[in-house]
């Protein structure tokens, strides 16, 4: 508990080897002493009022401990099934995108891709959250049938496929020692290029008609 303090007693070492060996739980004996002291010495109206004080504390410091977190919320799909999860441990884009690359690969089945992209009651469900609560960092959707991911991003669900995913991450954890916000620059670089759209060299009329002027 948050303020829980430690209480300390010195015995000699023979003396609580000795203990130990026939079979006395030292510490949750002195733990149950302890408590037969407060209950013994402790008013009965005064502990009322003090564990009422323990309640509401560690009530408090439960809501403190909830209002800083920072977690992911990402819509798995998989099988045909989809549910929206919050990760805790999920602290950026890259470690979402590692987690599908990782899926992916010890998938021996290949995903299969109709080209239809359906945006899930989970999905919205999440944009919403993100969009009233700063506690979430991330909202994506993983989806393991089809191999894509698809990000929130500036307003709107960008997607990333598989083999862009692969080669970002690869690029971002190849190299030793760098730290979370040089692999993140990294991921993001890479994937930027990797699903850039092409440019269009093909000349326009006016700059056809300029040339057989010339």
């Amino acid at each position: 508990m948050p303020n829980d303090k430690d209480v300390t007693i010195w015995i000699n070492e023979h003396r609580l080897d000795a203990l130990y060996s026939h079979g006395v739980d030292v510490e949750n004996d002195l733990a149950e002493f302890v408590d037969t002291m407060y209950n013994d010495f402790v008013p009965e109206d005064e502990r009322e009022k003090i564990e009422a004080r323990i309640q509401s504390e560690q009530e408090e410091s439960d809501r403190e401990t909830e209002n800083s977190r920072q977690f992911a919320l990402l819509t798995i799909v998989q099988d045909g099934e989809s549910a929206c999860y919050e990760y805790d441990n999920c602290n950026s884009i890259l470690t979402a995108a590692q987690w599908f690359v990782k899926a992916l690969k010890e998938n021996p089945v290949p995903p299969s891709d109709d080209g239809v992209r359906t945006i899930l009651p989970e999905m919205t469900e999440s944009v919403e959250q993100m969009q009233t609560d700063p506690r979430v960092t991330l909202c994506a959707e993983l989806n393991h049938d089809k191999g894509y991911m698809c990000v929130w991003e500036d307003g709107e669900w960008v997607e990333y496929g598989g083999d862009a995913l692969t080669k970002a991450v690869r690029a971002a954890t190849r190299k030793q020692h760098l730290k979370p916000h040089e692999r993140e620059e990294i991921y993001k670089e890479k994937l930027d290029e990797l699903t850039a759209p092409a440019i269009d060299t093909v000349p326009d009329e006016d700059q056809d008609e300029g040339m057989q002027m010339q």
